[in-house]
């Protein structure tokens, strides 16, 4: 497996998303990994 995953999303999901990764000092990716994460209960 290659471990990519691609998730197309409204253009207002990802500029949320991209702000609050900013707030964060994250990148989109690395937050969205988070968010995936502790929804699999392992964040």
């Amino acid at each position: 497996m290659s471990g990519k995953f691609l998730a197309r999303v409204p253009k207002y999901i990802h500029a949320r998303l991209s702000k609050r990764a900013e707030r964060e000092g994250v990148s989109v990716n690395a937050l969205v990994l988070s968010f995936i994460a502790t929804g699999l209960g392992q964040g």
